[in-house]
This record gives C-alpha cells, sequence and structure tokens, in this order.
C-alpha cells in the first residue's frame, strides 16, 4: 500500500525540501510522483518561528469552513516520514496526522500532514519564504485562486 504526503509549504518544492534536508544533514526524500490536493476543514496561518527564514511558516489549524491547497507526494516503496525529518520550525510541537486528502481528479487519498499546535501568535511570512511557496505552486498547477490568494500575502 503507497504511503502519501501533502505539502502545503516549502515542502513543495523539491529544491528547497533538499536544501532543509542538507542544512539539518537529513537523508533527503524521493518521491514517486506528485499532484495538486487539497486538504478540507483545514486552514492556513502563519504561526511557526523560523530563525531560518527569519520569520513565519506556515501551518494548517483545523477550520470546518476553510480548505487549504498543496500538493500530495507518493513515497518510495519502503521510505517513511517523520516530524524529525520533515519539521522546519526550531520549536513548535509537530505531529503528522493522517487525513484525507482530495486530488484535483476528485481522488480522496489518506496522506500524512505535517502540522504543529496551534499558537496565538500570527507571524508575518518573509517574501522570500512566499516566493518558494508560490513558484512551488505554480509549479504544482495549484489553483489560480490559491496562487492569488499567497501573492495577496506579500503585501
Amino acid at each position: 500500500m503507497a504511503t502519501y504526503y501533502f505539502a502545503y509549504g516549502a515542502d513543495m518544492d523539491s529544491v528547497e525540501l533538499d536544501l532543509q534536508h542538507d542544512r539539518r544533514r537529513r537523508p533527503r526524500i524521493r518521491f514517486v510522483s506528485s499532484e495538486p490536493a487539497t486538504l478540507q476543514g483545514y486552514r492556513l496561518v502563519s504561526d511557526i518561528t523560523s530563525r531560518v527564514r527569519r520569520g513565519g511558516i506556515f501551518n494548517v489549524i483545523p477550520d470546518p469552513t476553510a480548505s487549504v491547497s498543496g500538493a500530495v507526494y507518493e513515497l518510495r516503496a519502503g521510505d517513511t516520514i517523520s516530524v524529525a525529518v520533515m519539521k522546519e520550525g526550531e520549536i513548535a510541537k509537530y505531529e503528522l496526522s493522517l487525513l484525507p486528502v482530495k486530488t484535483h481528479k476528485g481522488k480522496v487519498i489518506s496522506a500524512l500532514v505535517l502540522h504543529a499546535q496551534p499558537e496565538k501568535k500570527q507571524l508575518k511570512p518573509t517574501p522570500d519564504y512566499l516566493e518558494i511557496v508560490i513558484r512551488a505552486a505554480r509549479k504544482h498547477k495549484l489553483p489560480l485562486e490559491w496562487i492569488k490568494y499567497l501573492q495577496s500575502l506579500l503585501k
């Protein structure tokens, strides 16, 4: 049975993901495939502090009225993902949850989603971080409305 990972931040960009793992001397992850997907019932927030990014990075929190666009990756057979390998914020309390995501082809897949306990303080993502996420959103052909939303965060 395949294992899937849903990415919604800088981890949608494979080059950036490799850099994160190299900086922390973690093994790189190779995926079989990726496709656009949506996580229903969650909202995108920037409430995780990252010293590397010098600002806030994205997290998802439960919100029954919202959804988050991203990329769902299929892992190679036998590969696994852990919080220690995927986390980017230094002090956030992360967990991986198995949640349903809907591909843009309409298929519902159970995917691992990395998220942290929500923080009350909202942080501003840096333009550099947002550009990485926007570039990856375009690469994965996420909906134009989602890309426009991400671009609005630059203002």
